[in-house]
């Protein structure tokens, strides 16, 4: 019974942490920056007068698509 309960309190504890952090971006950084790693980057490239990284678009005749 001990075992048990101490497995359901470390998923809990753990699914806690998960949304904390996914949900909480800002509190990942400092943590991440601690510990010498690097926080994943977004790999979408923008162009100048694009629709944040949209490639269909050139930003021109005042807007997108």
């Amino acid at each position: 019974m001990m075992i048990e309960t101490l497995i359901a309190t470390l998923l809990v504890l753990a699914a806690a942490l998960y949304w904390v952090i996914r949900l909480f971006p800002s509190i990942r950084k400092p943590v991440y920056a601690a510990l010498g790693r690097t926080t994943p980057h977004s790999t979408a490239t923008t162009r100048p007068g694009s629709c944040g990284g949209c490639t269909g678009c050139t930003g021109q005749k005042g807007g997108c698509h």
